[in-house]
């Protein structure tokens, strides 16, 4: 049977560019060359190299090809170096694909072309850019739910410590933690503002004075008395079991079946967003806890070494008697 998608550009091309004869003949004969819909899968070419095994050449003329004859696909983005043409214009492509053609000549094609000399090349197109996506999804699954299941049980372990030293802070600090509080929960605002004694150096009188100046908290609008990292585990909890969940699916043999694959990625990608807020949450805390001011009260804390002196806590710090407290810093 006569195909019923002869080329309306054929002729015009053919005044161009010579047309193999014996594909115009198999178009012109009565012989069956209907479009075959591709339901299988060809291996991806990424080097010129592996075109060899296909017996591909170059050709003076323009061959037309029916979907089925595809045998290979090929990118070779990786290697930045394009792949020319069969055909007698030799146009470059990073992508294209290995094909037979209907007088059983092997070319290599660019999708461009490709799309003007393979019978409804559309439809193959569309199936292998699906196929593109699920082996890109399947690399995916395969390489990084281990470690986003690692990094989140990291951000756990962070996120404890962080809520021990809220609560050691907030024990041994409480007049300084509650403060803190007040200044975020402020009618008015997060007040950041905390005013600094400091001895410096007076060239005019040559001797030290005290003076005073303003820094600001880092991270206090993260101050949270409530924190707790119990999200986080479960968020560590969840990568675990998509770790098993992949593991199961490919013993099972569901990695090659699209819903499957679309649906576990579609887990990778809730995963990902958590580990996401897990970073932001642990690191915004970690900023508070790293701030100059609180960070001397906490080393402090770990120390055991700080005492009440009124509203202000005496601890030692670089070998100095520091006190610290909501009117500033000082040392005696």
């Amino acid at each position: 049977m006569r195909s019923t998608h002869e080329p309306q550009h054929l002729e015009e091309t053919a005044k161009t560019a010579k047309m193999c004869e014996k594909c115009v003949s198999l178009l012109e004969s009565g012989a069956d060359i209907s479009a075959v819909v591709r339901a299988r899968r060809v291996p991806l070419l990424r080097t010129e190299s592996q075109f060899t095994e296909y017996g591909v050449a170059a050709s003076k003329e323009r061959h037309w090809a029916r979907q089925d004859g595809i045998l290979a696909k090929y990118n070779t983005r990786e290697t930045t170096r394009k792949v020319v043409c069969s055909f007698p214009d030799h146009t470059a492509h990073f992508d294209g694909v290995v094909v037979r053609t209907l007088c059983g000549s092997i070319v290599s094609i660019g999708h461009v072309c490709a799309s003007r000399w393979i019978e409804k090349y559309e439809h193959v197109r569309a199936f292998m850019l699906r196929e593109d996506a699920m082996a890109r999804r399947l690399d995916a699954l395969r390489s990084q739910p281990n470690e986003l299941s690692t990094d989140l049980q990291d951000l756990s372990r962070r996120a404890k410590r962080l809520h021990e030293l809220r609560a050691q802070f907030q024990r041994l600090v409480s007049e300084l933690a509650e403060e803190m509080t007040r200044r975020q929960t402020a009618a008015t605002g997060p007040n950041t503002a905390v005013e600094f004694k400091e001895r410096v150096f007076d060239p005019a009188t040559g001797q030290h004075k005290t003076d005073f100046r303003i820094e600001h908290l880092t991270g206090l609008e993260w101050w949270d008395p409530q924190a707790s990292p119990e999200r986080i585990e479960r968020s560590a909890l969840q990568a675990q079991k998509l770790v098993e969940a992949v593991r199961q699916a490919g013993m099972a043999g569901e990695l090659d079946d699209e819903g499957s694959v679309a649906r576990l990625y579609s887990q990778l990608q809730d995963v990902h967003s958590l580990r996401k807020d897990a970073e932001t949450w642990v690191s915004s805390r970690e900023r508070f806890f790293s701030a100059p001011n609180v960070k001397r009260v906490v080393k402090a804390t770990d120390a055991h070494r700080i005492a009440a002196a009124g509203k202000r806590f005496r601890f030692y710090h670089q070998g100095r008697v520091c006190f610290l407290g909501l009117d500033g810093f000082d040392r005696e």
